[in-house]
């Protein structure tokens, strides 16, 4: 399962991608779809 709230937890401290990918056991292309969502609703 996912763990969205963790990805934009982590983006919010400034981590690349890949280090969220690897910290949340995901794909970069995961991490990437995530953000991107994130942004387009304005979730931070």
């Amino acid at each position: 399962m996912t763990k969205y709230r963790e990805i934009i937890r982590l983006a919010g401290l400034s981590l690349s991608q890949t280090n969220i990918a690897l910290s949340c056991g995901v794909s970069i292309k995961t991490v990437n779809k995530v953000l991107k969502a994130a942004r387009e609703k304005d979730i931070s």
